[in-house]
């Protein structure tokens, strides 16, 4: 992928405050990379929070950006994770951070708070879990590139989450990471919403990437 810009590379850094998004620990410049202890295969991603934020990046034109807004927006809207309660919400996501909907028999679900994209190497992502389903990347200038949304919850360590349960890591030098797995994912069906029991008893959507155990399913 191209490189972005510094100031746009360490956006999630100002956003979550020094020191607590935790680097990734992942050294090279090819797309995917592997640690030396064989953990899950990450990938560089840029992570925007509106189109003239992707615009000024340099790395897209205005319709690109406007398109994998719309793209995760939608996403959102459809798998986004939601709760029975307000309160239990806000745990996960942070005061005044979730909205009420009204559709089947009504819910809470957290405020959209952007998307990331990126590439992948060819044929790196065999399977993605028995939950989830593989995403169709969109071709833009002789590359293929995946994006889906993005929040900030109340997780003491890597608080940036994508939908599918990736957790995003901003490297010494402000490259911005994510689970190869959990880019190139989406989850099957809408999911079931939440209760303070399901919550206490999975560690919910804040509580436990999807690939360090846990998650927001029921």
């Amino acid at each position: 992928m191209p490189k972005q810009k510094r100031s746009q590379r360490l956006t999630l850094r100002r956003m979550a405050g020094s020191g607590t998004v935790l680097r990734a620990g992942l050294a090279g410049s090819v797309v995917v990379t592997l640690s030396a202890c064989g953990e899950e295969p990450t990938t560089e991603v840029q992570a925007f929070r509106s189109v003239p934020q992707c615009v000024e990046s340099g790395l897209f034109d205005e319709e690109a950006c406007q398109t994998m807004l719309q793209e995760a927006m939608t996403e959102h809207e459809e798998n986004a994770p939601r709760y029975e309660e307000r309160a239990v919400c806000e745990e996960e996501f942070g005061v005044n951070a979730c909205e009420y909907q009204q559709e089947r028999g009504g819910y809470w679900m957290p405020f959209f708070t952007g998307w990331v994209v990126g590439s992948l190497a060819g044929g790196v992502i065999d399977e993605v879990g028995d939950a989830f389903k593989k995403k169709r990347g969109r071709s833009y200038r002789g590359n293929t590139y995946f994006s889906q949304p993005f929040y900030r919850t109340t997780a003491n360590t890597s608080p940036f989450r994508t939908l599918s349960g990736g957790t995003l890591t901003v490297d010494r030098d402000g490259t911005v990471r994510t689970q190869a797995r959990a880019l190139a994912s989406t989850p099957k069906s809408a999911p079931k919403v939440l209760t303070r029991t399901t919550v206490s008893r999975t560690g919910g959507f804040a509580g436990a990437s999807r690939f360090g155990g846990g998650g927001f399913g029921g």
